[in-house]
């Protein structure tokens, strides 16, 4: 793959307290997008889905679903700084088209 040159991306410093991920960017630490996401939304609808489904099946969805992006995460960051990778599992490759 070739990284594209478009933008700077800048070197920034990840952390993680009590579940949410900031980022240090030039000594100001800004919340991850997820967090935002998290925290600005009604999850009401969540409830409601988890009754529907029932509580293991909708843990094992959330599971996977987690497992998925976390490896379309890498996919894009792998990229972004130009190193390559690809995986093999049956989650790696669900995720490197959504990538």
């Amino acid at each position: 793959m070739k990284q594209n040159k478009k933008y700077n991306y800048v070197r920034v410093s990840r952390s993680e307290t009590h579940g949410s991920r900031t980022y240090d960017v030039d000594g100001t630490k800004l919340p991850s997008v997820t967090t935002i996401l998290a925290q600005t939304k009604d999850q009401s609808y969540l409830d409601r889905w988890k009754a529907k489904v029932g509580y293991e099946e909708a843990e094992r969805i959330k599971n996977l679903s987690s497992k998925r992006g976390t490896s379309m995460h890498k996919f894009i960051e792998k990229h972004i700084t130009g190193v390559g990778y690809d995986d093999l599992t049956e989650i790696g490759q669900q995720a490197k088209p959504i990538a």
